[in-house]
């Protein structure tokens, strides 16, 4: 292999400038005794459209912003290949997310500490969520005040919202105000991160402010190709960008926040995972951890979709006068429909099925008939009146894996997903689209549906709806646990987020879930990355007090 052209110098290496990454530089680079580079393969979030909330139909899935990955064939769902949203441009995901703030169960937590996880009880990591978030309500018990993520309680304009709270109201559910304190169960806004009709994605509250810093250095542009190790120790990182290979020395720790995809992807790449895999590849395995790549989580959903009879739904934005003037609206006073997110409503529910005092279902309501995110602007506009529901599992049981496609960062891990692998998981998911279907025929709203769309008459009985689960479903992008947290053999990280078997390197983001929570995982994604920071903190007081 030729030299690396140029070689850059550091303290501390963050490879991905995502939902965490940003967080960690930020936060390191406080400090001004800290010299931090910021490693990101997307460009920066320059472009317009990502601030805007109402664009992100076009900004989540366009290519440029985007890895756009698909999983191989799901044996389960018809040798289906799924499509899979990561966002590839700063600020990662958060960056072209639905931009839904919510943090889970406090049951899914106090899970990850029952699993050996210190630290990290729903206790624990309350005060940390609360460090990152500066909420319109203000500081409280459940909610921070002061952070830099700007949070505000989502809202809509259009009819048809009130009126699936009506429906809700009339089956039994309560009307949440506010998903992070006491009462979760039921439905309601959700918070988002707008602020004054601007996305708050954590390049925009965390890297901006601090990217003239002279103690942080990013480079965008950036695919980190692997890490080089000497006795276990990590010592530096090579990377390609235009200007060809060059190489990152790292005086202290590099931090991994590629996400549940490519942070195991690095590590394999580097050495690190399932011996024989990496065998297989011509790879030589610097340290065996066969957990590296497996533990695949993701939220499996289904969307159930209904024509109205009224003038109520986001349709009304598609009519030539209309669009101008939200445009107009938006352009001039940041408000209108393209100041919101477009999903910022819905709720959580507790099947019978459910093994926690927690709802396992998590529900998002779209105003709108929206069609498949993978096929372009006009398939994902509506045609016609409508909403659509989609359905959550939660939490999941089938567990998938990343392996490598090749010994090229720039080819896309292969991505199992072997969703519905085990069977409850179709069970739970089942009884959420039943519980649905009988909501929405409930009170005013069923006198102004036209019809099903979806699944239609033709699901006439449960096993019928579990083929066209089967046959339909989507996801919801939230990849998790191929690096487990944990403190027994099988996990790739300890408590503190340490690659076991290693020194000077950690993995902070989704992929270090030991089980995926039920809900968004952004913010929780950005709660992992504040406590890395402060884990980084903590080492690096000890080694200054031993000299």
């Amino acid at each position: 292999m030729a030299k690396p052209a140029k070689a850059f110098d550091c303290d501390y290496l963050v490879i991905g400038g995502g939902t965490a990454g940003c967080v960690i530089a930020a936060r390191l680079s406080e400090s001004k005794e800290n010299r931090v580079i910021l490693l990101e393969a997307g460009n920066w979030d320059s472009h317009p459209l990502l601030s805007i909330p109402g664009a992100t139909p076009i900004t989540s899935s366009a290519s440029r912003f985007n890895w756009r990955v698909y999983t191989r064939p799901e044996p389960e769902l018809h040798g289906r290949e799924l499509f899979i949203s990561q966002g590839k441009v700063m600020g990662g995901s958060s960056s072209i997310n639905g931009m839904v703030y919510t943090r889970g169960q406090p049951w899914d937590y106090d899970h990850w500490s029952e699993l050996g996880c210190r630290g990290w009880s729903s206790e624990d990591v309350l005060p940390v969520f609360r460090k990152s978030e500066s909420n319109d309500r203000g500081p409280s018990h459940w909610h921070g005040g002061a952070g830099p993520v700007r949070v505000t309680q989502g809202r809509s304009e259009l009819a048809i919202c009130e009126e699936f709270f009506h429906a809700a109201s009339a089956a039994g559910y309560a009307f949440v105000d506010d998903f992070a304190a006491e009462r979760r169960e039921g439905f309601g806004y959700f918070d988002t991160t707008v602020h004054h009709g601007r996305r708050s994605s954590s390049s925009q509250a965390f890297i901006h402010p601090a990217e003239h810093r002279k103690n942080l250095r990013i480079i965008t542009g950036a695919l980190a190709r692997r890490l080089i190790f000497g006795n276990y120790r990590a010592q530096a990182c090579e990377f390609t960008r235009r200007k060809g290979e060059e190489r990152i020395n790292v005086d202290r720790e590099i931090v991994l926040c590629s996400g549940a995809l490519r942070s195991p992807q690095l590590l394999m790449l580097s050495g690190i995972g399932p011996a024989d895999h990496l065998h297989a590849l011509g790879l030589k395995t610097i340290q065996e951890l066969p957990g590296v790549g497996a533990n695949l989580q993701n939220h499996l959903a289904y969307k159930l979709q209904y024509a109205v009879n009224r003038p109520i739904t986001g349709y009304s934005y598609l009519k030539p006068a209309r669009a101008l003037r939200t445009g107009l609206e938006y352009a001039m006073f940041r408000a209108g429909y393209l100041a919101h997110s477009p999903t910022c409503m819905g709720g959580f529910l507790r099947t019978q099925r459910s093994v926690a005092d927690a709802p396992d279902i998590q529900v998002f309501v779209n105003p709108a008939l929206v069609g498949k995110i993978d096929q372009g602007l006009l398939n994902l506009l509506p045609k016609q009146h409508g909403f659509s529901v989609f359905v959550n599992q939660g939490r999941p049981w089938s567990r998938g894996e990343v392996r490598l496609r090749s010994r090229d960062a720039a080819d896309n891990p292969l991505i199992h997903g072997r969703y519905l692998s085990d069977p409850r998981d179709l069970d739970v998911l089942t009884d959420g689209v039943e519980m649905m279907r009988t909501l929405i025929l409930q009170g005013k709203l069923k006198a102004i549906i036209e019809r099903e769309l979806l699944p239609g008459p033709a699901a006439c009985d449960r096993k019928a709806l579990e083929d066209h689960i089967r046959r339909t479903c989507t996801n919801h992008f939230h990849l998790a646990g191929t690096c487990r947290m944990g403190e027994d053999p099988g996990a790739v990280v300890d408590s503190e987020l340490r690659v076991r078997g290693l020194e000077n390197v950690r993995v902070a983001d989704a992929s270090i879930m030991p089980t995926l929570i039920n809900g968004n995982p952004m913010a929780p994604i950005m709660m992992i990355a504040e406590k890395a920071a402060e884990y980084l903190t903590q080492a690096r007081t000890r080694t200054r007090n031993v000299y």
